[in-house]
C-alpha cells in the first residue's frame, strides 16, 4: 500500500481541531513524514475494525461468549458496537493484540496473519483462585457489518 494522494486541506484542519494544535505545533505535526503517511493510510483504512470476539467467557462476571469489542484502526472503543457493560480486563488483555493489528493494518498487512489470535483476562478462573477466564480472539470486519 504507497500513498500517492495528497492530503486534502480540510482533513489537516480536522486533524488540527481534533488535536487541539497551534499552528506551530500543526506544522511540526506535517512535517514529520510518518503522520502524513499515517494519515494517507489511514484515511483508506476507515471501512475497517479490529474486532475482539469473546470465543469463553466462564465464570466471567462482565461478558459472555459471543460478545464483541469493536475498535476503529486508530483503537478506538467504538461504544454503540459493543456491550452496555465493558470490562476494563479485557481492553487491557487485548492492548498488545490492538496496536499489533492497528500496525499491520497500516502497512498494509492482513491481521489475520498474526500467528497468535487469541489472548485471555488475567483472572485466572476460579479453580485457581479467581472467578471466571475469558478468551477473546481478534478479527478485522468491515465497518458496515452487524453487531
Amino acid at each position: 500500500m504507497k500513498p500517492t494522494q495528497p492530503i486534502d486541506e480540510t482533513v489537516w484542519t480536522f486533524i488540527q481541531d481534533r488535536l487541539g494544535f497551534s499552528e506551530g505545533e500543526m506544522r511540526t505535526f506535517r512535517d514529520n513524514p510518518a503522520n502524513t503517511t499515517l494519515i494517507q493510510r489511514g484515511l483508506a483504512l476507515q471501512d475497517k475494525e479490529i474486532v475482539f470476539e469473546f470465543v469463553d467467557a466462564h465464570g466471567c462476571y462482565s461478558h459472555r461468549a459471543g460478545d464483541r469489542l469493536v475498535f476503529d484502526p486508530l483503537g478506538n472503543l467504538i461504544m454503540d458496537k459493543c456491550p452496555q457493560r465493558v470490562c476494563h480486563h479485557a481492553i487491557t488483555a487485548g492492548a498488545a493484540h490492538l496496536f499489533a493489528a492497528g500496525e499491520l493494518l497500516f502497512h498494509g498487512i492482513d491481521p489475520h496473519r498474526m500467528r497468535f489470535k487469541r489472548f485471555g483476562c488475567m483472572d485466572v478462573g476460579l479453580h485457581c483462585g479467581g472467578w471466571g477466564r475469558a478468551v477473546m480472539e481478534l478479527s478485522i470486519q468491515d465497518a458496515g457489518m452487524p453487531v
